[in-house]
């Protein structure tokens, strides 16, 4: 026999280095299975995106943000340009140039009400005040000096003694009162149970067989009695003349042979309309009975 062939050595296992983390990196793992539950997300780029290669994806822009006033424009006079501002004036009625250029922007002002006491806005306003009281008193000076030396003050109405009387009176002001209540809780009882097939097959199977064990007491306590009564049920069963929708069909029977009978009656207390009535207020007795 041919000697065997000497199986080659397996190569031993070389060493690789752990891969390296950073702390930015998310410790999110994908196990399948685990969320299948979950709805499938479904991308869907607009027709309108720009396709882009990877290079101009990674290519990165900077951009500056400036307190610059963008509406300022370059305007060129005499081969030099300047930043100027247009604005559009309402008083003559066109466009004119702004010689002074503010670089903030006010979107909303609004005067206020306060002013210091140490302004001279606040000076101003109380020499007015006090201008206007002086004059107001002036007034008063001469209403007084023209109406003479009669009236030295407000005149009193004299109230007559024997014939006054006076009354005041306030109504109450409830006082208001809050007031809760809650009513207690019913007891909650936590319940569990557990229904299978068998359990259902079984519980069919006792009902039945206590059904049976009834029938069986049953039969064994009163025999021939039982018999008796299924025999009154048959003849009672055959008396159909005594029974109630015979009554339920008799009354329907005389009702119709009534109406047929004084059938000139039923209509006149149904449908007749007496002329009469519309020059008296006492009515009509309609003749039902001859």
């Amino acid at each position: 026999m041919p000697p065997k062939k000497k199986k080659a050595a397996e190569p031993e296992p070389v060493a690789v280095a752990a891969p390296e983390t950073s702390g930015e990196e998310s410790n999110e793992r994908y196990v399948p299975g685990a969320n299948d539950w979950e709805p499938a997300k479904i991308y869907v780029r607009p027709k309108e995106q720009l396709q882009l290669s990877d290079k101009e994806l990674k290519e990165e822009f900077t951009r500056i943000l400036k307190a610059d006033n963008p509406e300022v424009c370059l305007r060129g006079e005499h081969g030099v340009k300047q930043k100027t501002l247009i604005r559009f004036s309402h008083k003559e009625k066109c466009y004119k140039v702004d010689g002074t250029i503010e670089q903030a922007e006010v979107h909303f002002a609004q005067e206020g009400i306060l002013l210091d006491v140490k302004s001279d806005e606040a000076k101003k306003q109380k020499e007015k005040e006090d201008d206007e009281k002086a004059a107001q008193a002036r007034q008063i000076e001469l209403a007084h000096q023209e109406g003479g030396d009669g009236g030295d003050g407000d005149e009193t109405n004299l109230r007559n003694q024997f014939n006054f009387s006076e009354r005041a009176s306030q109504t109450l002001n409830n006082a208001l009162r809050e007031r809760g209540t809650m009513t207690e809780p019913p007891p909650s009882v936590e319940y569990s149970s557990q229904c299978t097939q068998w359990e259902m097959y079984d519980a069919y199977m006792e009902d039945l067989e206590r059904k049976k064990e009834l029938e069986g007491k049953k039969s064994k306590k009163g025999g021939a009695p039982k018999k008796a009564t299924n025999q009154a049920q048959q003849k009672g069963s055959e008396d159909v003349v005594h029974t109630a929708a015979m009554a339920h069909a008799a009354k329907i029977l005389e009702r119709m042979c009534n109406q047929n009978t004084f059938s000139d009656v039923t209509e006149d207390f149904k449908f007749w309309e007496d002329q009469s009535d519309l020059y008296r207020d006492e009515g009509t007795l309609l003749p039902l009975w001859r």
